[in-house]
Protein backbone atom coordinates (compact mmCIF):
# COMPACT_ATOMS: atom_id res chain seq x y z
CA UNK A 1 0.00 0.00 0.00
CA UNK A 2 1.42 2.97 -1.11
CA UNK A 3 1.22 6.50 1.10
CA UNK A 4 0.50 9.68 -0.18
CA UNK A 5 3.94 11.53 0.65
CA UNK A 6 3.63 14.47 3.06
CA UNK A 7 3.40 17.39 0.41
CA UNK A 8 1.56 20.82 0.08
CA UNK A 9 -0.61 22.53 -2.19
CA UNK A 10 -0.44 25.35 -1.63
CA UNK A 11 0.68 28.27 -3.73
CA UNK A 12 3.88 28.54 -3.39
CA UNK A 13 5.72 31.55 -2.65
CA UNK A 14 5.59 34.03 -5.67
CA UNK A 15 7.73 36.27 -7.71
CA UNK A 16 7.93 40.10 -6.47
CA UNK A 17 7.16 41.28 -9.71
CA UNK A 18 4.81 43.90 -11.26
CA UNK A 19 3.13 41.16 -13.53
CA UNK A 20 1.14 38.51 -12.08
CA UNK A 21 -0.65 35.26 -13.97
CA UNK A 22 -3.63 35.06 -12.05
CA UNK A 23 -4.68 32.55 -13.98
CA UNK A 24 -1.79 30.64 -14.33
CA UNK A 25 -1.52 30.80 -10.47
CA UNK A 26 -4.87 28.56 -10.06
CA UNK A 27 -4.11 26.10 -12.74
CA UNK A 28 -1.55 25.50 -11.02
CA UNK A 29 -3.16 25.47 -7.64
CA UNK A 30 -6.30 23.37 -9.31
CA UNK A 31 -3.60 20.51 -10.91
CA UNK A 32 -1.94 20.04 -7.21
CA UNK A 33 -5.41 19.73 -5.84
CA UNK A 34 -6.43 16.94 -8.37
CA UNK A 35 -2.80 15.44 -7.99
CA UNK A 36 -3.49 15.16 -4.05
CA UNK A 37 -7.24 13.66 -4.71
CA UNK A 38 -5.81 11.18 -7.33
CA UNK A 39 -3.23 10.19 -4.60
CA UNK A 40 -5.72 10.10 -1.66
CA UNK A 41 -8.20 8.06 -3.87
CA UNK A 42 -5.06 5.73 -4.65
CA UNK A 43 -4.55 5.43 -0.80
CA UNK A 44 -7.80 4.64 0.41
CA UNK A 45 -8.64 2.21 -2.27
CA UNK A 46 -11.30 4.41 -3.91
CA UNK A 47 -11.96 2.29 -6.84
CA UNK A 48 -12.64 -0.69 -4.98
CA UNK A 49 -14.76 1.41 -2.40
CA UNK A 50 -16.99 2.99 -4.88
CA UNK A 51 -18.06 -0.43 -5.94
CA UNK A 52 -20.37 -0.28 -3.02
CA UNK A 53 -23.27 1.35 -2.59
CA UNK A 54 -22.10 4.24 -0.67
CA UNK A 55 -24.22 6.60 -2.86
CA UNK A 56 -22.20 10.57 -2.40
CA UNK A 57 -20.90 10.06 0.81
CA UNK A 58 -17.49 8.27 -0.22
CA UNK A 59 -16.69 11.59 -2.81
CA UNK A 60 -17.97 13.33 0.29
CA UNK A 61 -15.39 12.36 2.39
CA UNK A 62 -12.50 12.58 -0.40
CA UNK A 63 -13.39 15.82 -0.73
CA UNK A 64 -12.93 16.71 2.86
CA UNK A 65 -9.76 14.87 3.04
CA UNK A 66 -8.04 16.64 -0.02
CA UNK A 67 -9.15 20.04 1.57
CA UNK A 68 -7.92 19.48 4.56
CA UNK A 69 -4.39 18.00 2.98
CA UNK A 70 -4.50 21.26 0.42
CA UNK A 71 -5.25 23.52 3.43
CA UNK A 72 -2.73 26.66 3.69
CA UNK A 73 -3.49 27.35 7.08
CA UNK A 74 -0.37 26.50 9.51
CA UNK A 75 -3.39 24.98 12.27
CA UNK A 76 -6.61 22.66 11.99
CA UNK A 77 -8.93 23.16 14.79
CA UNK A 78 -10.27 19.44 15.67
CA UNK A 79 -12.26 18.87 18.49
CA UNK A 80 -11.18 22.13 19.94
CA UNK A 81 -7.97 21.50 19.50
CA UNK A 82 -4.97 23.50 17.65
CA UNK A 83 -3.51 20.80 15.80
CA UNK A 84 0.11 22.00 13.03
CA UNK A 85 -1.52 21.12 10.00
CA UNK A 86 2.16 19.26 8.79
CA UNK A 87 0.80 16.61 12.01
CA UNK A 88 -2.62 16.55 10.62
CA UNK A 89 -1.06 15.60 7.20
CA UNK A 90 0.71 12.67 8.46
CA UNK A 91 -2.20 11.11 10.18
CA UNK A 92 -4.28 11.80 6.84
CA UNK A 93 -1.60 9.96 4.92
CA UNK A 94 -1.90 6.60 7.28
CA UNK A 95 -5.60 6.25 5.92
CA UNK A 96 -6.62 2.88 4.54
CA UNK A 97 -10.09 1.97 2.84
CA UNK A 98 -10.61 0.20 6.24
CA UNK A 99 -10.87 3.39 7.90
CA UNK A 100 -13.36 5.26 4.95
CA UNK A 101 -15.53 1.79 5.40
CA UNK A 102 -15.61 2.26 9.40
CA UNK A 103 -16.58 5.85 8.91
CA UNK A 104 -19.39 5.47 6.47
CA UNK A 105 -20.60 2.49 8.49
CA UNK A 106 -20.66 4.19 11.36
CA UNK A 107 -22.43 7.11 9.72
CA UNK A 108 -25.25 4.51 8.33
CA UNK A 109 -25.71 3.32 11.72
CA UNK A 110 -26.24 7.33 13.20
CA UNK A 111 -28.50 8.07 10.59
CA UNK A 112 -32.52 8.31 11.18
CA UNK A 113 -34.45 5.61 9.55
Amino acid sequence: MRQISVTECEKAAGNNTDNSNTELSNTNLSIRYDEMEDEIKYQIEYGVLSERSYGGILDEIVSLITDTYCSSDDYVWIAKRKIPIQTVRKRLSKLTAEHIEYVIGSLEKTQPK
